[in-house]
């Protein structure tokens, strides 16, 4: 079921980084293009995830048994599969971020006004702050998953 949920949240985010990009390139398809494409992966990854789940019972010390869902994959390769996704996933968020910057500076430089903002205030406008935010998280999560072998 979580992997599911990641699949949908994943396709969602994707569609609106792709559409954000759109809006502000001067609607090139080149950047959403991009952005959808690099979303995609870590659905593709979720599904292929999906497929290679197993029930796997355990007995306990007292004699009693569970049931526990696991990848029927070595860790080594669930690893790399967590690491491509977080890496398709922040590469596209970073191209969400480079589009905003290019079309902030180009906004700026068109304007030629000397908008007198803070350095915070530029950074949350600009979304950079969540890139910052989102990476160390994504470092944390793709290295506290525990795997054993089967």
């Amino acid at each position: 079921m979580m992997l599911c949920s990641d699949a949908l949240f994943h396709v969602a985010n994707g569609g609106f980084m792709a559409l954000r990009t759109y809006a502000i390139s001067s609607r090139t398809m080149t950047f959403s293009s991009l952005i959808i494409l690099l979303s995609l992966v870590p659905v593709v990854l979720d599904i292929y995830l999906i497929h290679t789940l197993d029930a796997v019972r355990i007995q306990q010390p007292d004699m009693s048994v569970i049931c526990v869902i696991a990848p029927n994959i070595s860790g080594d390769f669930l690893r790399t599969v967590l690491i491509t996704n977080q890496v398709s996933s922040l590469s596209a968020e970073m191209f969400l971020v480079w589009a905003i910057w290019r079309h902030a500076s180009a906004v700026k430089i068109a304007g030629g006004a000397q908008i007198g903002l803070r350095l915070t205030a530029t950074l949350l406008r600009d979304g950079t702050v969540y890139f910052v935010t989102i990476l160390p998280s994504s470092y944390r999560a793709s290295n506290t998953c525990t795997t054993t072998r089967h």
